[in-house]
């Protein structure tokens, strides 16, 4: 995996939000005492998530607590080690009051918390962007929160960085399966996971309804992309990403663009995978989490907004006193089986006459840069599948999936 010392010092030093207090010595200074105190770190992005949010916290304290009593925890090197969780409580200088009120109390609660000692498998690291105190840069939101408490887990030297989100919940065997990545990171040099997910139930049988058919139709959709045989094909959630240091170092940080943040920082870390050809699948871990399924507009693209669209679209072409007609119109929109057929012909032959992408392909310019792969790649199949994959990416599939539906057949 390279040297992973040079590797984070590069990162901090020129491609981190915190680069100016780094090379400046500040973070030093201030925290050098928390520096390689913690191997697994858990950054959460909070806000507007008082009281609810102590029931994440309180579902990732359970797992510690199940971990230790594992034959796993006993037997490795981190026994009853705690977990550092990163909280970055933020919001935008003109949000509204409420939000700000509400992310005060969290912060106050969070520390009664912390000082009467009540979840004993967790250390914690907050991180103050509420006005008046801080806020987020203008046009930023959870992408910078993201990444701001990410870089620091970075600059604490954590060798596991793992994202959840305030509204989540984990599985039993969460923090036990963290730390079995932990090893795997170590022995096999593994570089990033995903965890699977299971949304939570909903508040009424229309948001349920609507919640578990767009669930479906991204485990659909990933497994169908896996089948054509696209290494791009893992739902990109925020709270199921799991990365080493080095990993998240080398693809430099978590995006930072206002919406799809998730989905390229995952694309990135796909690319730097598949880079060396040896591997075109992501690694899935064995446990999971349960986002919430209730209707927020804080994401633009998030699945509240989804899922709220599913429901006033059916109310829409629905007798609104009849919920059994309205229950039948909450389907999300899956893609017709032949578009994966065109990708999977593709990807196979990787010859454009064969596919209804051939247009598509001539635009991105296929055949120029097919040739350059072939010259640069033909002696290896593996770094010519690694080269091919790289540049027909996760978003040229969503535009190539774009494409096909306009196709007339």
């Amino acid at each position: 995996m390279g040297n992973q010392k040079d590797n984070r010092h590069i990162y901090l030093t020129k491609r981190s939000l915190l680069k100016e207090e780094y090379n400046s010595g500040r973070l030093s200074e201030l925290y050098s005492s928390l520096v390689n105190q913690h191997q697994i770190s858990v950054i959460i992005p909070i806000k507007n998530e008082f009281p609810d949010f102590f029931s994440t916290l309180e579902s990732l304290n359970q797992s510690w607590l199940s971990f230790c009593e594992t034959s796993f925890c006993e037997k490795s090197s981190c026994e009853k080690e705690k977990i550092l969780v990163i909280l970055v409580v933020n919001a935008l200088e003109n949000d509204n009051p409420k939000v700000i009120e509400n992310n005060e109390k969290l912060i106050e609660a969070l520390e009664d918390a912390k000082n009467q000692q009540k979840y004993e498998g967790l250390d914690f690291f907050t991180i103050n962007l509420n006005p008046p105190m801080g806020f987020l840069p203008e046009k930023q939101g959870v992408g910078y929160a993201r990444k701001l408490g990410m870089d620091y887990a970075i600059f604490f030297d954590c060798k596991i960085l793992a994202c959840l989100d305030g509204d989540t919940l984990v599985a039993k065997n969460y923090v036990e399966v963290l730390y079995q990545f932990l090893e795997d990171m170590k022995e096999k040099g593994e570089l990033f996971a995903v965890t699977d997910f299971f949304h939570q139930r909903a508040e009424n049988q229309f948001f349920q309804k609507a919640i578990d058919s767009y669930e479906g139709f991204l485990k659909f959709h990933s497994k169908k992309l896996e089948d054509c045989g696209t290494p791009f094909y893992p739902v990109a959630l925020g709270p199921t990403l799991v990365s080493s240091n080095y990993a998240y170092c080398a693809v430099n940080g978590m995006n930072l663009k206002v919406a799809g943040e998730d989905f390229y920082f995952l694309q990135s870390l796909i690319k730097l995978q598949i880079a060396d050809g040896k591997c075109l699948k992501t690694k899935i871990l064995d446990t999971r989490v349960f986002p919430s399924s209730r209707i927020s507009d804080r994401v633009l693209f998030g699945t509240g907004s989804r899922i709220n669209e599913l429901v006033e679209d059916a109310k829409n072409v629905a007798p609104s006193c009849d919920n059994d007609k309205i229950l039948e119109k909450i389907s999300y929109p899956y893609y017709d089986e032949w578009i994966y057929d065109e990708f999977k012909k593709f990807f196979a032959e990787k010859n454009p006459e064969v596919t209804n992408l051939k247009n598509f392909l001539e635009d991105e310019k296929f055949l120029e840069n097919f040739a350059k792969m072939k010259k640069n790649y033909g002696k290896s199949q593996n770094r010519f599948e690694s080269a091919f994959h790289t540049w027909f990416d996760g978003l040229k599939i969503i535009r190539g999936i774009h494409f096909l539906e306009r196709v007339e057949r």
